[in-house]
Parts: C-alpha cells; structure tokens; sequence
C-alpha cells in the first residue's frame, strides 16, 4: 500500500492491517501509554516506564508549545500585514466608489465594498477569539491543553488561514504584505 497516510483510505487500510488509526499529535502520543507498548519498549531496553511517561510529556509540552507559536504568529500576521492591507483595499475601492454616481454603490460596485468590510470584520473577530482561546488553554493541565489545541485551536486556526485566503484574492498586488501562493508555487 503505497496510499497517503492523511486519507481516509489510508486510515482503513491500517485499520485493516489491525495497526493503530491516530487522528492527532495528542492521540498519537497515547498510545506511549498502552499497557502493551509500554511493555514492548520497556522489554526490549528502548526506554524504562519512566522514560516513556517522561517522552510523553516532553513531546506534549513541545506540541502545544508549537501550536502557541503558530497562534501567536498567525495572530501578528493578520494584525500587523492582512488586516491593513485589507483597510487600504477597502479605502481604494471607497475612494472609487465615491466618484461614481450614487446609483452605482448600490450596484456591484457597493457590492464588493461591502463583502470586503465583512471580510474585515470577520478576521478581525476570528483573530480576538484565537487570543481568548490561547489564553484559556495556557490556564489549563498539559494534557486538557492539548486536546483543547485540537478541537478548538486548530479549527480556529483553519478558519482564519481560510479568511486569509479571501483576502488574498481581493486585495491588490501593490498592498497584499506576503508572497502569494501563485508565486511560491512557481518558484524553482
């Protein structure tokens, strides 16, 4: 089987083979914890029960700590490059939008405009609850912290990156802050 491990084909071709199906680093990390894998590692010499708890842990802290990271700059990079080249799209197209007779705002014209305020609005909103979120997770047991990366965080995370997207198929080249897609795409 030669199939993508992100699939779901994937998942029942393991499951099939009786091999463990994780869906998540937290999941994944676990099963250090079985009764038969710990077993198995301590048994062979890999690790003693104290060393597998201790990886377990370790590598727990190290994907939350990974996952605040990814928060925090995801967070300062709406803030500080998709948020402003967002209100400088929104300016232009509000200054030309202005010069055209009333009847056309209510148009297409008024149209874009006003998905672009939404599209505002809605990433600025999407960035607050990220910030609450991480501050609420930081509060909580290593292990509640990380389930709470991946039911709340990452899909939070997914969302944000999607507005992201929007914005960057809306917002003029001379204003958009990041390499865009296309153009990473065809570099060599």
């Amino acid at each position: 089987f030669e199939g993508n491990c992100y699939t779901q084909e994937w998942a029942e071709e393991a499951q099939r083979r009786g091999l463990p199906v994780a869906h998540s680093t937290p999941e994944a990390l676990r099963l250090f914890l079985t009764p038969e894998n710990r077993s198995l590692l301590a048994d062979l010499g890999v690790m003693s029960e104290r060393e597998i708890h201790a990886y377990y842990e370790t590598r727990l802290h190290q994907f939350n700590t990974t996952m605040n990271i990814d928060m925090g700059v995801l967070a300062s990079m709406v803030r500080e490059g998709v948020l402003p080249a967002l209100a400088k799209q929104i300016a232009l197209e509000g200054n030309a939008l202005s010069h055209l007779p009333a009847a056309a705002a209510e148009g297409p014209c008024g149209v874009v405009l006003e998905k672009l305020g939404r599209l505002k609005a809605d990433l600025h909103e999407a960035v607050q609850r990220l910030e609450a979120l991480q501050a609420d997770l930081d509060t909580l047991p290593l292990e509640e912290e990380a389930e709470g990366m991946v039911r709340k965080a990452l899909p939070l995370l997914e969302g944000i990156r999607g507005l992201c997207n929007e914005v960057e198929r809306n917002v003029a080249l001379e204003f958009w802050p990041y390499p865009r897609y296309r153009e990473l795409a065809t570099l060599k």
